[in-house]
């Protein structure tokens, strides 16, 4: 049993302390952590030690204490004494609440504090922001200059292009994040055309991640126009490039290309929106923001079908004729339901049973949830798979096995009994 009788701001400290309990010793078996939650200062930041015993730093941490934390890892558990649990959520939606305050607070002292340099990157490590949760509410810059800083941003697009900071912090694939840094250099020194060369075929794909609308809606008549409105919001460039160099750091994707029979750039195991999907394939356009709202995208032209799937889905996001049966068996096979209309001898109850023969390729898409912190969560690309087995109908019951093993953390966290 190991007691912690005080706080500590520290969270190495933390995990050393909880560190020692965890040694190994003969007949040992487990440990038991006695936590004092006392009347901690409102600055004390609770749930940062909550969210390191967690799998990884992307869950509601409210919502995980209320539930009593269904994510912890196997044959763990966290008790709260009823009022600590009070104080504990307390603590954790202050600090949310009042989180304009206080990240200008941390921002003023961030330096002195850390011996760091002001970088998107640090300030969110350090602190251990979730960083859409920054971005939703301000951009990096706008923020700094709140906080006196750095001068208030003036870009002309700043409104519109806001929400292209917050889709970056998901963008995860190491080759898309070695393109846009050398494509926002280019356009922070305003070389238009040599950063349209960069692009190249993929200037559709990087349109998208921009403005994730089409032409019109965006107010672009053509990517050459798009990418000279981009090279004049100068601060929303300055801001990318922060978060794509933080992106860079925390990558786990290879930037592995399974070959498909189209040119495409989708990285394995990176997250995509169904619009990024899309372009990457090469299906949009400025005049279409192609298919929307549905969990099968087809693509006729190159004999194609994407499934989209989210494994934990819950009655306030998903209708009950959507909560379909999806989970992996293991790393390499995945149990799946085709729409509830879906009958075997349509076309596409056809095509996906029998794709082989029809030479029909099948990708598969999947993420854990479809939002985190009010953002819509991307798809992580799972690579082409092969159907195994089928039956039933409306909808139909499948198993696929991946030519790639699906990423471990996923693996675990939406197994059945898991």
């Amino acid at each position: 049993i190991v007691l912690f009788l005080r706080p500590t701001q520290s969270l190495t400290v933390f995990l050393q302390q909880l560190g020692r309990g965890l040694r190994h010793a003969p007949e040992k078996d487990c440990l038991t952590v006695l936590d004092f939650v006392g009347q901690v200062h409102r600055r004390y930041r609770i749930d940062k030690k909550l969210k390191a015993l967690l799998p990884k730093h992307r869950f509601a941490i409210d919502r995980e204490v209320e539930n009593n934390f269904p994510h912890l890892p196997a044959g763990c558990s966290i008790q709260f004494e009823r009022i600590a649990r009070d104080h504990v959520l307390a603590n954790i939606r202050v600090n949310l609440k009042n989180l304009a305050n206080q990240v200008l607070e941390r921002l003023h002292t961030f330096s002195a504090e850390t011996g760091q340099q002001l970088t998107f990157g640090n300030f969110v490590r350090y602190h251990d922001y979730e960083p859409e949760r920054l971005m939703l509410a301000e951009s990096w810059t706008g923020w700094k200059a709140k906080a006196r800083l750095a001068p208030v941003p003036d870009d002309p697009d700043l409104t519109q292009l806001k929400k292209a900071l917050v889709r970056a912090v998901f963008i995860s694939g190491p080759r898309e994040i070695a393109l846009l840094r050398k494509i926002v250099t280019l356009l922070a020194k305003k070389e238009v055309a040599h950063a349209l060369t960069v692009a190249g075929d993929q200037a559709m794909a990087v349109y998208y991640r921009i403005w994730s609308a089409t032409g019109e809606n965006a107010g672009n008549g053509s990517i050459e126009e798009a990418f000279a409105r981009l090279s004049r919001n100068q601060t929303i460039l300055a801001d990318l490039e922060e978060i794509l160099e933080w992106a860079e750091c925390k990558i786990t994707a290879r930037g592995t290309m399974p070959p498909l029979p189209f040119p495409s750039s989708l990285e394995l195991h990176a997250q995509y929106s169904i619009k990024d999907i899309q372009a990457a394939t090469g299906r949009l356009s400025l005049a279409t923001a192609g298919q929307t709202g549905t969990g099968v995208l087809s693509f006729p032209d190159v004999k194609t079908y994407v499934l989209l799937v989210t494994f934990q889905k819950s009655e306030k996001e998903f209708s009950p004729s959507t909560m379909y049966a999806d989970y992996p068996i293991s790393r390499e096979l995945m149990h799946w339901e085709s729409q509830t209309r879906t009958a075997q001898q349509s076309p596409t109850g056809q095509n996906l049973i029998y794709h082989r023969q029809l030479g029909v390729t099948i990708l598969l898409f999947a993420r854990d949830q479809k939002k985190q912190n009010n953002c819509l969560v991307p798809f992580t690309y799972l690579g082409p798979a092969e159907r195994v087995s089928f039956e039933n109908e409306r909808p139909i019951k499948m198993v696929w096995k991946l030519q790639h093993q699906m990423p471990v953390n996923m693996f675990e966290e939406n197994r059945r009994g898991g």
